[in-house]
C-alpha cells in the first residue's frame, strides 16, 4: 500500500458541473449511521442477538440467544473461536474470506479430505461452516432489518439524490432500499432487478433487447456489489434458476398474510422445487461470476456511473484488503473517468465519510492505492480532491448547501 503525507481538507465541497454526476459508495458505517444496531465488520459476531419485531403500530426490541436452527449451524460460533480468536474482536470479512480459501479454494492443498488426529476440522466440514456463516449473517441482519422503519438521515440522503446520481453498496442489508422507495429514486431498484435476474421482457410478445447502449445521461443506478439478505437462488446445479438471482420484493409494506422475510425453508424454486439459499459474495477474488454471469452487468454499470461521476463520496466504507475486485473496479473507472484524468474543467473530488480518523485514513491510502496511476497523480496534485466529513450529518448539511441549486434535466432540484 502506497504511503503519502497528503492532508485531509474538512467539509469542503466543490461544485459539480450542471450536468455532472456523484456516485456513492455505501459500507457498514453508513447503516450504523441510521441505526446503532447495525453492525460493522468488527462488531458482527454475538452471541445474544438483538432482534427487532413489528408489533401493532410499534417496534419492540428484544435479545435472543443464537444457536442456529439447525444441526449444522449449532456450535459454529463455537467452531469459530476456536480458530480464529475471541469473536468480539473479529473482523467477519476476514472470517468469510479464510473460510472461503479453505473450504472452496487454494486451501484446499493444505487442509485435509478426511478426519485425521490433528486436524480440526475436514474439507466438508469447512464447506458447511462457510455456508452456515453466510446463513448466520443473514439471520443477524435480518433480525435488525426486519421493520420497514425510516430514518430521518436515510430520508435526507435519498433528497441529495438527483436521477443521474448512483448508489454503489458493500452491505447486505435492504436499509436503502427502504428509502429508495420513492416516485423517482424507485427506478433504480428496477435497475437492478433487470441486472441480476433472468432475462425479461418489457411486452409479454417480445423479448429484451440483447444489447443496449448507454448514454451518459441516463439515469443512475443502484448496485449491491456484494449481494444481498433478500438476494436468493435455487442451489440445484441441474436447474436453469441455478444461475439466477431473484430479489425478494421488500420495498414495500409486507402484506398481512405473510412476513416480511420469508422463510427460507418454507418458499420453494416453482422449476424443480428445491428450497432457496442466500446470495452474498464474499470479498475475494473468486466473486460466483462464472455461475451468476448476470453479475457482470450490475458490476458493468457500476464501471458506467463511476466513469461518468466528478465526485465520489466514500460512507462507512473499509475496503477490505481481499476484495480484489473492488480494487479492479476503481482502478478502470478513475482510469477512464475523465474528471480524474486533470483535463476538464470541473475536476473530480473524493469524499471520504468517517467519524474515526485513523479508520478514514486506512481508506485514503488503500484508495489511492486502488486509483490508477493517472488518478494518482491528479488526486495527489490537489489537495482538495479528498475531503474528510467526520459523520453523515455533516456531509449532508454540506451538500445540501452547496448543491441548492443543482438540477436535473428537467429542471426540478435535488431536494425535489
Amino acid at each position: 500500500m502506497m504511503k503519502t503525507n497528503m492532508q485531509f481538507r474538512r467539509n469542503v465541497l466543490g461544485q459539480v458541473a450542471p450536468r455532472g454526476a456523484v456516485c456513492y459508495f455505501l459500507g457498514a458505517g453508513f447503516s450504523r449511521a441510521l441505526n446503532d444496531d447495525y453492525p460493522t465488520a468488527r462488531c458482527f459476531f454475538m452471541r445474544d442477538m438483538p432482534f427487532l419485531e413489528q408489533v401493532g403500530a410499534g417496534v419492540e426490541r428484544r435479545i435472543v440467544r443464537y444457536d442456529g436452527v439447525s444441526r449444522d449451524l449449532r456450535g459454529l460460533l463455537d467452531r469459530i473461536e476456536q480458530q480464529y480468536g475471541p469473536l468480539e474482536g473479529l473482523d467477519v470479512e476476514q472470517v468469510m474470506t479464510d473460510l472461503y480459501v479453505r473450504a472452496f479454494g487454494l486451501g484446499q492443498a493444505w487442509e485435509r479430505a478426511i478426519p485425521v488426529a490433528d486436524t480440526p476440522l475436514t474439507v466438508s466440514e469447512l464447506r458447511r461452516d462457510y455456508q452456515a456463516l453466510l446463513t448466520y449473517v443473514g439471520d443477524r441482519l435480518r433480525n435488525i432489518d426486519a421493520t420497514l422503519e425510516r430514518y430521518p438521515l436515510g430520508e435526507r440522503f435519498v433528497r441529495a439524490l438527483l436521477p443521474r446520481d448512483s448508489v454503489l453498496t458493500l452491505n447486505y442489508d435492504t436499509l436503502v432500499e427502504r428509502h429508495l422507495d420513492s416516485k423517482d429514486k424507485a427506478e433504480r431498484l428496477r435497475r437492478l432487478q433487470n441486472a441480476i435476474g433472468p432475462p425479461v421482457s418489457g411486452r409479454l410478445d417480445r423479448p429484451a433487447p440483447m444489447f443496449r447502449g448507454r448514454a451518459p445521461g441516463e439515469r443512475g443506478i443502484f448496485a449491491k456489489l456484494h449481494g444481498s439478505i433478500d438476494w436468493i437462488t435455487c442451489p440445484n446445479e441441474n436447474c436453469p434458476n441455478h444461475h439466477y438471482i431473484q430479489t425478494i420484493s421488500q420495498y414495500y409494506p409486507a402484506k398481512e398474510e405473510g412476513p416480511r422475510f420469508p422463510g427460507m425453508n418454507k418458499a420453494h424454486c416453482n422449476t424443480c422445487g428445491w428450497s432457496p439459499e442466500i446470495v452474498i459474495v464474499p470479498p475475494t477474488a473468486a466473486k460466483p461470476f462464472e455461475r451468476f454471469s448476470k453479475l457482470n452487468v450490475m458490476w458493468s454499470q457500476a464501471h458506467e456511473a463511476l466513469r461518468q461521476a466528478q465526485r465520489w463520496v466514500f460512507i462507512g466504507v473499509s475496503f477490505a484488503a481481499t476484495d480484489f475486485h473492488l480494487s479492479a473496479l476503481l482502478r478502470a473507472a478513475s482510469r477512464d473517468a475523465g474528471a480524474f484524468r486533470g483535463r476538464r474543467r470541473h475536476v473530480g473530488q473524493i469524499c471520504i465519510v468517517n467519524k474515526d480518523i485513523d479508520a478514514a485514513r486506512d481508506v485514503k491510502e488503500r484508495l489511492l492505492s486502488a486509483l490508477s496511476p493517472q488518478a494518482q497523480q491528479c488526486v495527489t496534485a490537489d489537495a482538495n480532491r479528498i475531503v474528510l466529513f467526520e459523520s453523515l450529518e455533516q456531509y449532508l448539511d454540506t451538500v445540501e448547501e452547496v448543491d441548492a441549486n443543482r438540477k436535473d434535466d428537467s429542471g426540478a432540484d435535488a431536494q425535489a
